[in-house]
């Protein structure tokens, strides 16, 4: 599956790639790193309506792009390679399971999230139990994240096209990384009443009470994952001249060359072979107009280009410092083909070179480790 924008989109990419990304909660690198099926919706999560600047979007499948791609540009797929990016190594703790006939659990993230289990007398009809959840009562329970334990002991999402038919526990799961002065409190409140609101149910659920301590303990934790800095590291690729633009037809083939694909949100990425995540870097390109690639505007030559910024976000990416040199090469390699200059930014302020940049790798990820949490693993990853 592939984002693509509208044509009538002209805000720039750059300042707004990661809320896009962080707005579809199913969708991409957060998919992969909590991995379930595509037909699965999260009770409470966050909809069109509350991204406003969502409408400039919409979905479509892989092979989709590719044809367009293809149409536009054809033989776009058999370019040659200008090199060969290396994959990252394999850490069996950041892989999805690939057999999808795998029973697997889909509960609440143990970092992220709080969470709060209370076990019904009895199985209970799923369905009854979730028509009777309405918006209003989500938004009184705080919007938490709602799960269900099969009688199997299965735990997944309640809400879903394939959600089972009974369950004998329901459990909530509150994210922890919104940066809001009384959510300690606000989750307080919503476990409150929803646990005091499942006790009057006829399913029989027992009477539990939230830890405030726990929760609060909790998001301090979270917090401290949080706020790490930086966030991320770019390498810019800029003509050598003022106001020189790259050629867009030039562009779309070096690209491909150095093994990225044209596709989400209209821009181009190195895809993760091994599963970790969706992809490991971006090319982003600015025309200095739409801020995104289009490839019927490169072909009837009305695009260019006067950047391309290969950027990732450290915190989200797995092996960020093999990405980073992965990511080192392709730059290069883009700038010997476009006779370019490159410049070296954290968090967009210039940085001195690459050794900057492999700093600020190193550093982040020493202090995720020392939150007791990975780089690219979910924790991360639905936390920022």
């Amino acid at each position: 599956m592939a984002w693509w924008k509208k044509p009538v989109a002209l805000w720039k990419l750059f300042g707004r790639k990661d809320s896009r990304q962080e707005s579809r909660q199913n969708s991409r690198q957060d998919s992969r790193q909590d991995p379930r099926p595509a037909s699965i919706e999260r009770a409470g999560a966050t909809s069109d309506v509350d991204n406003p600047g969502s409408d400039d979007l919409y979905v479509t499948t892989a092979s989709e792009t590719v044809a367009r791609s293809e149409t536009a540009l054809p033989g776009t797929g058999s370019i040659p390679r200008l090199l060969t990016l290396a994959p990252p190594p394999i850490d069996p703790e950041l892989c999805v399971c690939a057999d999808a006939d795998t029973p697997r659990d889909y509960g609440p993230d143990p970092i992220a999230e709080y969470a709060l289990a209370m076990p019904a007398r009895a199985a209970f009809r799923v369905a009854q139990l979730g028509a009777a959840i309405t918006p209003e009562l989500k938004r009184y329970f705080a919007r938490p994240a709602l799960y269900v334990r099969t009688p199997e002991g299965q735990i997944t999402y309640m809400v879903s096209a394939n959600a089972p038919k009974q369950a004998t526990e329901i459990i909530a799961g509150w994210n922890l990384g919104a940066d809001e002065k009384d959510l300690v409190q606000e989750i307080c409140l919503g476990a409150q009443g929803l646990a005091a609101w499942l006790a009057t149910r006829p399913e029989g659920f027992a009477a539990v009470k939230p830890d405030t301590a726990r929760i609060a303990a909790q998001y301090q934790a979270a917090r401290r994952i949080v706020e790490i800095e930086p966030n991320d590291v770019a390498i810019l690729a800029h003509p050598k001249q003022s106001g020189q633009r790259f050629d867009g037809k030039k562009v779309w083939r070096t690209l491909h060359a150095l093994g990225l694909r044209w596709g989400d949100l209209d821009q181009f990425q190195w895809h993760d072979t091994t599963d970790q995540t969706d992809y490991l870097f971006w090319a982003e390109v600015d025309d200095g107009r739409l801020g995104y690639a289009l490839p019927e505007e490169i072909a009837a030559g009305r695009q260019h280009f006067r950047s391309v910024c290969f950027t990732f976000n450290i915190a989200r990416t797995p092996h960020a410092a093999h990405v980073l040199k992965q990511m080192t090469r392709a730059a290069e390699a883009f700038g010997r083909e476009l006779d370019c200059q490159l410049s070296f930014m954290i968090d967009r302020a210039p940085a001195h070179g690459v050794a900057a940049l492999e700093m600020a790798v190193r550093e982040v990820s020493e202090k995720l480790r020392a939150c007791g949490v990975k780089p690219g693993s979910s924790s991360v990853c639905r936390l920022r």
